[in-house]
C-alpha cells in the first residue's frame, strides 16, 4: 500500500482523484469485488472508475462537464 500512496502523491491528484485511482489500483490488483469491499463502495462504482482510467489514464479520473441549467438541450 505504501507504493500506492507514493504513486498517488507523484501524480498530483486531488483527494477525489486519489479515491478514484485507489479504486482502479485495487481492482487491478485484487479484483472489483475486493476493491469495492475494501473501499466500502459498490462494484458498479469501482468498474466505472477502473474503465475510465483504462481508457483515458489520469484524465479519466476527472469529473466530466455537465450540461448547464440554461443549455438549449437540457430537458425541462
Amino acid at each position: 500500500m505504501l507504493h500506492l500512496m507514493t504513486e498517488i502523491k507523484d501524480k498530483g491528484f486531488s483527494s477525489t482523484e486519489m479515491m478514484r485511482y485507489q479504486m482502479y489500483y485495487l481492482s487491478e490488483r485484487y479484483g472489483v469485488s475486493e476493491a469495492a469491499r475494501r473501499l466500502d463502495t459498490t462494484r458498479k462504482t469501482v468498474r466505472r472508475w477502473r474503465d475510465r482510467y483504462r481508457e483515458d489514464k489520469e484524465h479519466g479520473l476527472k469529473n466530466l462537464s455537465r450540461i448547464g441549467q440554461n443549455h438549449p438541450l437540457k430537458m425541462p
